[in-house]
């Protein structure tokens, strides 16, 4: 089986996928204190401001989850 840190990672580029936001696994990273799991993750994604003007725009975002017992994990957003 994966260990929490892979499935929340796994989770995020999954929901990432869906929200077609550019996340590369490798910018995903999760730490665990104790019972709380977070994950942070930095993507850049260009947007648009004006017709054909694109800028890249740093994002990051964190995700925590608080390991459950029955060994899952509750992720919140």
């Amino acid at each position: 089986g994966l260990s929490p840190t892979d499935q929340i990672q796994n989770q995020i580029l999954e929901s990432a996928e869906k929200l077609n936001l550019p996340v590369d696994p490798d910018s995903v990273e999760v730490t665990r204190t104790g019972r709380r799991t977070t994950a942070a993750v930095e993507y850049t994604q260009p947007v648009e401001f004006f017709p054909n003007y694109t800028y890249p725009v740093d994002f990051r975002f964190t995700v925590e989850a608080l390991a459950v017992q029955g060994g899952g994990a509750v992720v919140r957003h």
